[in-house]
């Protein structure tokens, strides 16, 4: 019987950590599956923004007191932000809030500081995944979340 039930406890917690490693990733937010990367050929190809273009943005502090028409939510403020326009188009704009902001560097820490509100010219490189709160944008605007591989100062 002893034998029995340690079978038993054995399978079901073999079962239960299984099932834990067997979960599919989130639908949206850092952890989740990259809908595409920074740089993007499609990006050249379909809206005709070169790869060296897609590269540059100006990198923020998005402190709570700034108020963002569409994504004004708690849960991405006190956070750093990459903002993007493209030449032509005044409305224009790919916002994406970091990820892992471990990787940005000692030099952008002073944008945490308040009542700094400035932005820095940077390049990088990275994963777009789904912000976990959709909103209705106009169609020239995006905002996600993205796991950044590399940023540098302009």
């Amino acid at each position: 019987m002893k034998t029995f039930l340690k079978s038993v406890l054995f399978l079901g917690l073999t079962g239960f950590l299984c099932q834990c490693t067997n979960d599919p990733p989130p639908e949206c937010g850092c952890d989740a599956e990259t809908v595409y990367p920074i740089p993007n050929e499609e990006f050249e190809e379909v809206y005709g923004i070169p790869p060296g273009e897609q590269i540059t943005g100006k990198l923020f502090f998005k402190h709570p007191e700034i108020v963002d028409g569409y994504y004004d939510y708690e849960e991405y403020s006190n956070m750093f932000w990459i903002s993007q326009g493209q030449k032509g188009c005044w409305n224009c704009r790919r916002i994406f809030i970091v990820c892992n902001e471990e990787l940005i560097g000692e030099e952008f820490h002073f944008l945490k500081q308040q009542g700094v509100y400035d932005s820095i010219p940077i390049q990088f490189s990275g994963n777009v995944k789904r912000t976990c709160i959709i909103r209705h944008l106009p169609a020239d605007m995006v905002y996600g979340r993205i796991q950044l591989k590399t940023l540098k100062n302009q």
